[in-house]
């Protein structure tokens, strides 16, 4: 049996003379008595002869002096270490350097420009406006000091809810349009009715509501209107109406009139808007001087939440009207500024308004006619765009509306078309009663707001339609409408003439 392993680093160690005394010595005496690691031994010296002999035949290398190499700077050694972040910043640098010093001002250059273009174009829009006949009397009325103030009034009742009082004096009305250049008028047919009642609110609290609270499209939609019914399967029949402006009498009015199908076992037409709801129970004991404006809010808020329990029959409602060039120079959408959509929203999915079962939704454009007397300005004539007349422009037909919407159960749009032809419309006062009502309103809306396209419009003009207008007026709105005419009638500033020039 083996004492030494083959492994043994003393074997090697032996062969190269490199044990002390009496490690060799105590080396030696395990060797004798272990032939495997004798001739282990003299394996490891073999090699040691072979490589020696090897090794004596290769040339002896040249001897040299070491000098030492200096060391370069530390911010020179840095630069070559960290090159790989050197370089990013540097590029960053560039970038940020070129961006704020070239692309950046010529970028906010680029948007002052178009900035400045747009505000140019929108004066031009206004001052082709200003010079239609009817801002040609629209000037403002010499003013004195305000009449005396009227007996104390109770301060407002908070507005609805709803409301937002950061956008009292935001509302800008709608600017009138070539039909040449603009010939589609589009807008989702979704209209609130809680302007009125804010309205309202105001002018029985004896003061004038602010400007951006009056939207006419929701004082105009928060009457009762007895329109055309549909008469076949139809969610609603669409009517069109020309006449007259009350304010302008070179102007027209369209009104543009939707009466949605009555639900199954619905009260007759000539019922209104209130009747058949439930009255609230009285309360003991009985207020001496009830207020009326708590009264009407109530009796409004229950005759919007009866309209509200009715099932829709048409969502995503939207209404395009397209105008005749050959009989409408320009035009306007009076209200509905913030319900504006894009010629090309009308076909896409976008939300538009819901139509509930027997609901009435009316819309009022002011248009412009054309003629040899109703021309622009000679600075607006296009030389390139003369119109083209086409068949259908040769016709009586002043405008085609156009509604797109779909059924509460159905994802496919459909579609109704109803032109507006040309008639014997002469007289605004040969108009019916419903018609008369919402010029009347719509001119409120204009004094309220103090609209620059209301024209020749005064309270005396709007109390006298209102008055024409009121039909049979079951319910009592249309009444409490022209009250409310006096009161706001009541709030303008007296006007003062000017003394007459004394004797020199």
């Amino acid at each position: 049996m083996p004492k030494i392993d083959p492994n043994d680093e003393r074997l090697t160690a032996y062969a190269l003379d490199e044990l002390s005394g009496a490690e060799r010595a105590e080396f030696e005496t395990l060797l004798r008595e272990d032939p495997a690691a004798r001739a282990t031994l003299e394996d490891i010296r073999r090699t040691m002869a072979a490589l020696g002999e090897a090794l004596a035949h290769e040339p002896l290398p040249s001897r040299g002096v070491a000098l030492p190499v200096p060391r370069p700077h530390w911010l020179r050694r840095l630069f070559a270490e960290q090159w790989t972040i050197w370089v990013p910043l540097g590029v960053s640098a560039c970038f940020a350097l070129f961006f704020w010093s070239v692309y950046l001002p010529a970028y906010n250059q680029r948007l002052d420009s178009e900035h400045r273009s747009a505000e140019r174009a929108r004066q031009e829009r206004i001052a082709t406006v200003t010079q239609f006949p009817l801002l040609a009397a629209n000037e403002p009325a010499a003013t004195a000091a305000p009449a005396p103030a009227p007996a104390a009034h109770p301060a407002p009742p908070a507005p609805s809810p709803g409301f937002n009082a950061g956008a009292l004096n935001t509302i800008q009305p709608n600017y009138f349009l070539t039909a040449l250049q603009n010939p589609l008028s589009t807008f989702a047919l979704q209209v609130e009715t809680t302007a009125y009642t804010d309205v309202r609110r105001f002018l029985e609290a004896g003061e004038r509501p602010p400007t951006g609270l009056v939207r006419i499209e929701e004082l105009v939609n928060a009457f009762h209107y007895r329109y055309p019914r549909p008469a076949g399967p139809e969610p609603f029949a669409v009517s069109a109406e020309l006449r007259p402006a009350p304010w302008a009498t070179d102007h027209k009015l369209v009104r543009i009139a939707l009466q949605g199908r009555e639900p199954a076992g619905a009260a007759p037409a000539t019922e209104s808007p209130t009747e058949g709801v439930p009255a609230p129970a009285p309360v003991a004991p009985p207020v001496r001087h009830p207020n009326p404006v708590a009264q009407a809010d109530a009796r409004q808020f229950l005759a919007d939440q009866a309209g509200a329990t009715l099932p829709p029959i048409a969502r995503d409602v939207k209404v395009q009207v397209e105008f005749n060039p050959s009989k409408v120079l320009a035009y306007r959408l009076i209200g509905y500024e913030n319900r504006l959509l894009k010629g090309d929203d009308f076909e896409r999915p976008t939300d538009g308004g819901s139509i509930g079962a027997g609901h009435a939704v009316t819309a009022l454009y002011e248009i412009i006619p054309a003629g040899p007397k109703t021309t622009l300005s000679p600075a607006d004539e296009l030389k390139y765009q003369h119109p083209t007349a086409t068949t259908a422009a040769a016709t009586n037909e002043w405008l085609t509306v156009k509604l797109r919407y779909r059924t509460p159960g159905g994802d496919k749009a459909q579609a109704a078309i109803v032109p507006l032809h040309a008639g014997r419309y002469d007289d605004v006062k040969a108009a019916d009663p419903d018609f008369q009502f919402a010029a009347a309103v719509a001119g409120f809306g204009m004094l309220l707001q103090d609209n620059p396209f209301k024209g020749g419009m005064s309270w005396d003009m709007v109390e006298k339609l209102a008055v024409s207008g009121v039909g049979a007026d079951e319910d009592g709105y249309r009444k409490e409408f022209v009250n409310l005419v006096k009161k706001a009638r009541a709030l303008e500033p007296a006007v003062v003439p000017a003394p007459a020039p004394t004797a020199p």
